[in-house]
This record gives C-alpha cells, sequence and structure tokens, in this order.
C-alpha cells in the first residue's frame, strides 16, 4: 500500500496509451490545457497567521489538464505544482462503463503558531557539568556521548505573590513565593506540519454480472514536521510549564473493498475496512535520543523528608519520553440493504461494525451500530420517515502499574503513618473506562406541502444514553478509596424540528427553522467542582492528620467523600458540559429585485444554557446580506457583510493545594472557582468584481477585510488566605493551605484577541493569439494582531504576483 501512487499513475499512463493507439475507426477526442509561470513573493513579519495556509516561497509553477474520450474509454487528468511543499494531482479513467478509477494527490503545508512563553530570545545553555542528585533544577535538552547540555528550569517569568501563614501564636509570616515560569527550549524553530493526503478507487462492472459491483479503496494521510509540545515537569507540575519541539511523522492508511448488488428494487453492499496509524516514533531522533526523549534531572528532598521533594513525574535521572502517540489498528465491517417497496415505501437498513486496537498497550475499543429507518410517500404531499438507531461502545479498561513510570521501583515512601513504609506499586490502580455505553435513538420526521407553494418540515428525535460505571480509578489496595468521576446513570434527549419555507411574493423565496433540544440528566463530572476548601485524604475513619505528613504526590486529596467532620469532600459539586436547553433559530431569504439585482440575507440566533451545577450560558447571533449586481454583460459586482457574536458565560476552575507551591508540595485538596464572561465578535466585508472590457481581455478583483475580536474577564478567586499551619522542623518549608495559587490579574490583557485582516486580489487575463493567453494577478495580505495574543505580536504582510503563460488545445 506504500506505493499504490505510483500503481495508480502507471495504470492510467497504460490506459491512456490504449486508448491513444485505438484503431482507425475509433474517433478520439483530445483537448487539455497547459500553463507555466512563476509565483514570486515578498513579505514581513510572521507567517503563523499571515500565510496559515499559502505559500510563501518564490518559485517556479506549472500545470497541465488533459482530457481524452471515445467511444471505449474516458480519461481526465490534472496536475499543478506551486512549490515543493504545495501541489496536486488527480485523474479519473473510464473503461467502457466497465472499469472506473480516480486518484487525487494533494499536499500543502501548515505553519502552526508559536507559543513564545513570554519569552523573546531562546535560553542559553548552562556550561560545565551538573551532577544529578544536586539541588539544581534543571531540566537537559541534550546528553549525546557523555556530554550533556542543560537548560535552567527555573528563567522565566516569575509572579512575586508572597502567601501569608497565620502561626499558632496568631502571628503572619510569609511563606515564600508562588512561581510561575514559562520556558521555550525551542525558541527558534519554525513550527510548520507538511500534510499529504493521496487517493486511490476503482470499480468494475463485468457485462457477464451487471448486478454485482466489487469496489476498492486506498487512501493515505500523511502529516510531517515539528510542533509545539508543552511538558509540565519536577515538582510544580501545576505551576512550571516547558515548551519543547517534537517531531512528528504519522502516517495514517486506509484500505476498503468490497460489493454493491443491485436487482430490481433490492439494493444490498459490504464493505471491510482497514486503518492503521503509525506514530512514526521510531523514524525520527531528536538531539541525538529517538521517540522525542529528554531528561529529567532530580530535584533531592532535605533534612528528615528525603522524599517529599521528589519528582511528581516520578522521572528522576532519567530520559521520558513526551507526547507519545500509540500505534492504533482498525477493523470495521459495513453492511447496507435498501428496499423500495410497494405503497412508496423504502426501506433503508445497516450495520456497522468495528473494532480498534491499541498496539502500544494491550487494549480495545470496540462499536456495535444498527438502523433501520422506513420512509413512505403514499399520501399526496406528505413524506413520513420513522427510524431508529442502537449503539454501543465497549473500552477495556486499563491497569496503571506505578513502577513502569517510576525511576527508581525499590523507593519506599516513609509518609504513611498508618502503613509504615509503602512502594510505589501502593497506589496502583485499574482506571475504569468512561466511555462504555449502550445509546438509543429513535424520531419520526415529516414533509408536508401547503398550499401557495409553502412547505412544513418538522420531526421529533428521542435519544438515550446508559453509560456503564461511576468510578474513574479504582485502587487494588483495599486501604485506599476509589476516585468517584462519574454517575452511572441515564441521560434522555429531547429534540423538536420545525421548518417552513415558500415564497410569500413572487420574487422572494424564505425559510426558517426551528430546533429545540431539552437534555434530561445530562453528562455529569461528579465531583468536578470544588465549592469549599476543606481537605480530605485517601484513608477513610482513621482520623490522621495527613496535612503534617511527608504525603508522596499519588496521594491526590480530590473528589472523594471522606468521614464527617473531619474529612470533608473538596469537590462537592457536579458539573457538566451539555447544554439543558437548547434553542436555535436560522432564516434565510432570496429577493430577486429584477434581472440584474439581487439580495440575500441569512441570519441565526443560539441559546444554549446549562443550571445543573455547573451555571453556564452561551448566546450566539450571526447574520449576514450579500447582492449580487450585473451592470452589464461585461460587468459585475458581488459584495456581503456578515456578522457574528458570542456571549459566553461559565465557571473557571483553579485547583487548590496543600502545601506551599515550591517542591514541598504534596496533593491537590479542592477546586476554586469564579464567574468569567468570554466575549467574541466577527466581522466581515467583502467585494468582489468581473470586468470584460474586451473580448480577448477579462479583468478581476476581489477584497475581503475582517475584524476579530475577543475579551475574557478576569477570573476573582479571592485572596490568598491561609487556614492551616504545621510546624514541623524537618519540611524544608511549613505546610499551609491556600484558596488559590496564582493571581490571574492582567490574564484579561493576555487573553484579549483583536485581528484585522485585508486581503486584495487584482488579476486578467489576455488572449494573445489563438490558445495562447497571458495570467497576470497579484495579492496583498496584511493581518495586524492589536492585542499580541500571549504576548506574541503576529502582524505580518505578503506580495503575491503570479504569471502564467497558458496553453489550451
Amino acid at each position: 500500500m506504500n506505493n499504490f501512487k505510483t500503481y495508480t499513475i502507471i495504470s492510467a499512463l497504460l490506459l491512456l496509451s490504449t486508448a491513444v493507439g485505438a484503431d482507425d475507426s475509433t474517433t478520439n477526442e483530445f483537448s487539455g490545457k497547459v500553463e507555466a509561470g512563476y509565483h514570486a513573493v515578498g513579505r514581513t513579519d510572521s507567517l503563523e497567521k499571515t500565510a496559515e495556509f499559502d505559500s510563501a516561497r518564490s518559485s517556479a509553477t506549472g500545470g497541465v489538464d488533459l482530457s481524452l474520450s471515445n467511444e471505449n474509454m474516458a480519461f481526465r487528468g490534472r496536475a499543478d505544482y506551486t512549490d515543493s511543499d504545495e501541489y496536486q494531482t488527480a485523474g479519473s479513467v473510464d473503461v467502457s462503463r466497465i472499469f472506473k478509477m480516480e486518484f487525487n494527490h494533494d499536499s500543502f503545508l501548515h505553519r502552526t503558531r508559536h507559543d513564545s512563553f513570554h519569552e523573546k530570545d531562546p535560553k542559553a545553555l548552562l556550561t560545565g557539568t551538573i551532577n544529578p542528585g544536586t539541588p539544581d533544577a534543571t531540566f537537559a535538552t541534550a546528553e549525546h556521548n557523555g556530554a550533556p547540555g542543560y537548560e535552567n528550569m527555573y528563567s522565566g517569568v516569575t509572579a512575586a505573590n508572597p502567601v501569608p501563614v497565620k502561626k499558632e501564636d496568631g502571628s503572619f509570616v510569609t511563606e515564600g513565593f508562588q512561581t510561575a515560569t514559562f520556558n521555550d527550549l525551542d525558541m527558534g524553530r519554525n513550527y510548520s506540519i507538511r500534510r499529504m493526503e493521496q487517493e486511490w478507487k476503482a470499480s468494475l462492472q463485468l457485462p457477464a454480472f451487471p448486478n454485482l459491483v466489487p469496489e476498492i479503496q486506498l487512501k493515505r494521510q500523511q502529516k510531517d514536521g515539528w510542533k509545539q509540545h508543552s511538558l509540565s515537569v519536577g515538582q510544580c507540575t501545576p505551576c512550571h510549564a516547558v515548551a519543547v519541539g517534537k517531531k512528528i511523522d504519522y502516517t495514517t492508511d486506509d484500505l476498503k473493498f468490497g460489493a454493491t448488488y443491485r436487482h430490481s428494487n433490492v439494493s444490498f453492499s459490504y464493505f471491510h475496512g482497514i486503518t492503521k496509524f503509525d506514530s512514526g516514533k521510531d523514524l525520527f531522533a531528536h538531539n541525538g535520543f529517538v521517540d522525542n526523549d529528554y531528561w529529567f534531572d532530580a530535584v533531592p528532598g532535605t533534612g528528615a523528608t528525603p522524599d517529599a521533594r521528589r519528582s511528581r513525574e516520578l522521572y528522576d535521572n532519567q530520559h521520558a519520553a513526551i507526547g507519545d502517540m500509540p500505534d492504533t489498528n482498525k477493523h470495521t465491517d459495513t453492511f447496507k440493504l435498501r428496499i423500495d417497496a410497494p405503497n412508496a415505501t423504502t426501506i433503508y437498513s445497516s450495520a456497522v461494525f468495528s473494532r480498534t486496537e491499541n498496539d502500544s498497550r494491550d487494549n480495545e475499543y470496540k462499536t456495535n451500530t444498527y438502523y433501520l429507518s422506513l420512509n413512505n410517500r403514499m399520501i399526496p404531499k406528505l413524506n413520513l420517515k420513522a427510524f431508529v438507531k442502537y449503539y454501543t461502545l465497549d473500552n477495556d479498561d486499563i491497569a496503571i502499574n506505578l513502577a513502569n513510570y517510576a525511576n527508581d521501583k525499590t523507593v519506599l515512601f516513609t509518609a504513611d503513618p498508618i502503613n509504615g513504609s509503602q512502594p510505589v506499586t501502593f497506589w496502583d490502580y485499574e482506571r475504569l473506562s468512561t466511555l462504555s455505553r449502550n445509546v438509543t435513538e429513535t424520531g419520526l420526521n415529516f414533509g408536508y406541502g401547503l398550499s401557495h407553494g409553502y412547505h412544513l418540515t418538522g420531526g421529533y428525535t428521542y435519544k438515550i444514553e446508559d453509560r456503564d460505571n461511576r468510578f474513574f480509578k479504582d485502587f487494588y489496595s483495599p486501604k485506599l478509596i476509589d476516585h468517584v468521576y462519574l454517575e452511572d446513570e441515564k441521560t434522555q434527549y429531547h429534540i423538536l424540528d420545525l421548518g417552513l419555507s415558500g415564497r410569500p411574493i413572487k420574487t422572494v423565496n424564505a425559510r426558517i427553522d426551528y430546533r429545540f433540544q431539552h437534555v434530561e440528566d445530562p453528562f455529569m463530572y461528579y465531583h468536578g467542582l470544588g465549592y469549599t476548601t476543606t481537605w480530605i485524604d485517601l484513608y477513610p475513619n482513621d482520623g490522621v492528620d495527613m496535612a503534617s505528613q511527608n504525603t508522596p504526590f499519588y496521594q491526590i486529596f480530590r473528589s472523594i467523600d471522606g468521614p464527617a467532620p473531619q474529612y470533608t469532600a473538596g469537590r462537592t459539586a457536579s458539573g457538566s458540559n451539555v447544554a439543558e436547553n437548547q434553542h436555535r433559530i436560522k432564516a434565510t431569504a432570496t429577493w430577486m429585485a429584477n434581472d440584474w439585482l439581487s439580495f440575500q440575507v441569512n441570519g441565526m440566533y443560539l441559546n444554549e444554557k446549562n443550571d445543573v451545577e455547573s451555571d453556564w450560558s452561551n448566546k450566539t447571533w450571526n447574520g449576514g446580506i450579500s447582492s449580487h449586481i450585473l451592470m452589464s454583460k461585461k460587468l459585475s459586482f458581488s459584495l456581503g457583510y456578515d456578522y457574528q457574536k458570542s456571549s459566553y458565560e461559565t465557571k473557571y476552575s483553579t485547583p487548590t493545594y496543600i502545601g506551599c507551591f515550591s517542591e514541598s508540595m504534596s496533593g491537590q485538596i479542592a477546586s476554586r472557582y469564579a464567574d468569567v464572561d468570554n466575549d467574541i465578535k466577527v466581522h466581515m466585508l467583502y467585494l468582489s468584481s468581473t470586468y470584460k472590457p474586451i473580448q480577448k481581455l477579462k479583468l478581476y478583483g476581489d477584497i475581503i477585510a475582517t475584524w476579530s475580536k475577543a475579551n475574557l474577564s478576569v477570573p476573582d478567586f479571592g485572596p490568598n488566605q491561609v487556614y492551616v499551619y504545621f510546624p514541623n522542623t524537618g519540611f524544608p518549608y511549613s505546610y499551609s493551605i491556600m484558596r488559590n495559587y496564582l493571581d490571574y490579574t492582567g490574564s484579561d490583557l493576555l487573553a484579549e484577541l483583536d485581528y484585522r485582516t485585508v486581503d486584495l486580489v487584482l488579476g486578467g487575463e489576455m488572449e494573445l493569439y489563438r490558445g495562447v493567453a497571458l495570467n497576470v494577478n497579484g495579492g496583498y495580505r496584511k493581518l495586524s494582531d492589536k492585542k499580541a495574543y500571549l504576548g506574541s505580536d503576529l502582524d505580518g504582510e505578503m506580495y503575491m504576483i503570479n504569471t502564467a503563460l497558458v496553453y489550451r488545445f
């Protein structure tokens, strides 16, 4: 399958040569177009948005489009070349309607945004040898043949926000600083991904078997390049982010084969599909290491608690792969049946069975889908359709063995005052699937022709989701409490659709649609929101003050119902991202004022809300107007304006931890939240014109202007208030419980968007003499980033001139 594009091209050439060599009695019709030119580009500043999907490289260009047909076959082939990253080929062959084949190949470059993490220059490498085990906090980017190179993981932005700690005598002291550091270790890298897609499909219909049509399809998608990847390393994972360059070489191969049988009023088909995803992790190396490996240096503890500061990621003094994508294999069987029954009735049914295998671990994901519909048109002007759909999703649970992630598998944590020293495996658990569920969907749709040209449509759909389990973590140790993640409940959907179309007056066509969706018991994240700052631990009814112990990071204080009054759950409320009620109205209208002037208007309003604990809402307005003006046979204009506004209100959550925010951090105890508003506005104005002053000259021009703006309010979690102080001379720092760990003042400035773009294209084609024409067009694009989103100014300009000499025959 790796060379199927080559086989396709060879097949096409063989078929083409056969047709050209046909006997003289066959009449061949041959036409085509050949062009050659140059693509010149000039640019300034950023390319990530200015030329996100466009070629920004000057190069020679070319294209060819050929068409050949006769009584026995038809062939069409096309190829366009812009530069080494952007090109397309496509073609089709039809031999006496017995053998049909199509193929295409597309390639283009996608420039991804580079998030600079507030840094303008790459961090300099530290020199000298830094021995693992020293207090120096380091993050190595390269180590080859005993020559390490390190980055200082504490250089970056520091939010100096001292935490007040109330001591037993009532006095206050300052408990260090809350540090938030952001490092980009590959600042100079240009992140871009080349995307390629190749497809080949063929069908065969032999005269001896006219009712049977075998088909085969091959498809390959490839992504190759670099993208930015974020890491959380060391003990301070919540407030220390590191960005690195991640090499990707993804390949997805699809093979689909089967046949369709048609006879009289019955049609049946069966296809088997095989999809294979290869992450390519063994095909590349970064800084001398395969699999995107990086080195994690340990930061040891001090005093009587050497394990308190162990790496939360367990990657002490070792290399670890980042962002691994698992290789997968998927097999799909699809059955379809259609019967055109008496009484203007059509019966359609299908069944799809798929199995996805994760090659990186022993895990399977299975789905079975069954569908049946009946469509009846027996009553004049009335079209009725009833349907039912049932599918199951079954995903394997995964056993998590923490020893597989730990560099030192023999370490014993002395933090447990009840059970004594415990190995890493004490916190092993089974991660239960949250995907497994059974879903049933049924409904009735109708269409009815009213008088005076009006048409009424509508329908009702009922859907129910039944999920299988309620636990996210099932700890193997009976002394640990399982983590409740979601409720074992059924979610019901009620969907109502109504639509009306017609002609209120002779020159106007209009349509309006309304949809209402109501959800009962929407998908809930059990104890997903925290309304208090109390804390709990993993042990029931033990009465031990775990906050004063050397607690390893596995001891995560969240989402647990502890015994009152000592241990009250820090997350007490459930959350959902599914709207309870949704209203959507869409309307369009076209007015043909006369033969040379027409208008079209459209609008949409969406209102969705969830009041089940989550307390979020979204309102979106969209509208536009466009017009086409035919001034004369030589001159025409198209112009329009579109506007969209969205207002989103939700809760922004931040975790609450026990311990100060340095290497002595322990675990999460709860979450704090704040209400935030997000407003988005988009304006787009466009004007297009074509003009043909003489028969051999055609001129055209387009201008598009957009303005996109977004604002996010500042989350306010309240002051950094300390509730508990635990004096312990064995700890490097005092322990405290805090409401929040970062001051978000100024975050609205970093989260604001204000993009303004202008695109201008002017061009024309002049016929020089019969069959030969000169095509010239120029383009200008400007993007202004008025707010410098996340500190990165993405202003940019690009100038393009394309020239081509075209020969048509």
